[in-house]
Parts: structure tokens; C-alpha cells; sequence
């Protein structure tokens, strides 16, 4: 019993070997065009994991969660999700809000396995939607408007992928808001 044993591993480690000596002298495959344009068109799902990434409860500021102090300034706001740069230079809300869209993307690149240069433009807008309504922060009623997030970006190929949602978002307001103990600070 104990000689069979020892000739099956025996054997496995040899099959093992040879398994890897067959593999490291292959040829190296070429990658056909077909492959690499279904690695692009991933970018839709990209776009729409980066929407609900970028608008979840971890995009925050100082501890708050950053769409309300970024709404609070502007109605429009746009960012460069390649460059991480956003079109506003003034509270420093805005290149914290355009590093966290960027890093966001940059993961689910990297997660959907597409390498960032079959990307040669991507962008995120956020625009008001609607005039004022009434919706919940943390359990309480308050004021705040309806907002679309549209990501955008555009392949190396000149193909354009975008994906959208709708969020409420109120207004910053501390005596509502409960400040997260990570406060993440750009």
C-alpha cells in the first residue's frame, strides 16, 4: 500500500513537469482583434460600476458624504476620470471630489481587466434634474433635488459608452448629516 503511494505522487509530480515544460515551450499565442473588442466593450459596465461607486456612501469629504457639499456650490459638475481634473478650481471639494472619481475608474479598469490606453476619453457629469423635492437624509425629511450622474467615455476605436442614474441629494447640512469616522481628507 504504502509503494503506491509514493508511485502516484511520484507520477504527479512528473505529469506536473511535463504539464510545465509543455507550457513554457508553446508558441505564444497572437490575441485576435475579435478578443480585444470584447475587452472594450466591457466599458459599459465600467461606466455603470463607477456610477454606483462614485455615489455610494464612501464618497466622502471630511467624513461627509461629498455630492452634498459639492451640490451646495454648483448646480453642474463635470470631471475627467482619466486625468482626475475637474472644470471647477475653487473649494478644494472639487479636485477631492475629481481624485475619488478617478481612482473609482482606475479600479474598475483594472478590475474589468481593460488596459487604461484602450481608453482615450471618460468623464463624469452631474446636473440637476428637477426643481426642489422632499426626500430622506438619514431618516429625515429635508429639501434637496434630483440629480443625473452621467458617466461617458470613448475607446481608443473612436466607440462612444456611456451609462447613467438618478440620485437625490440634499444640500449639506451638519445638524442632519452624521460625520463618518473614517473622514477620508483629500
Amino acid at each position: 500500500m504504502q509503494r503506491r503511494t509514493s508511485q502516484s505522487s511520484e507520477w504527479r509530480r512528473a505529469a506536473s513537469v511535463r504539464k510545465f515544460k509543455r507550457l513554457v515551450s508553446a508558441p505564444i499565442v497572437q490575441v485576435n482583434v475579435s478578443q480585444l473588442m470584447k475587452v472594450r466593450r466591457r466599458l459599459t459596465g465600467v461606466l455603470c460600476g463607477f456610477l454606483d461607486a462614485f455615489a455610494s456612501r464612501y464618497s466622502d469629504y471630511d467624513g461627509y458624504w461629498i455630492f452634498g457639499l459639492l451640490v451646495r456650490e454648483r448646480a453642474q459638475v463635470s470631471f475627467d476620470l482619466l486625468r482626475g481634473s475637474s472644470d471647477m478650481q475653487e473649494p478644494p471639494v472639487f479636485p477631492a471630489a475629481a481624485r475619488i472619481a478617478k481612482s473609482r475608474f482606475a479600479c474598475l479598469l483594472e478590475k474589468y481587466c481593460i488596459p487604461a490606453e484602450f481608453v482615450s476619453e471618460a468623464s463624469v457629469h452631474i446636473s440637476k434634474l428637477e426643481p426642489a423635492t422632499i426626500g430622506a437624509v438619514n431618516g429625515r425629511i429635508c429639501t434637496g433635488n434630483r440629480y443625473l450622474l452621467r458617466a461617458s467615455a470613448t475607446s481608443d476605436l473612436g466607440k462612444h459608452y456611456t451609462a447613467h442614474t438618478s440620485i437625490f441629494i440634499a444640500p449639506h447640512d451638519p445638524s442632519v448629516e452624521h460625520r463618518s469616522t473614517r473622514r477620508n481628507v483629500y
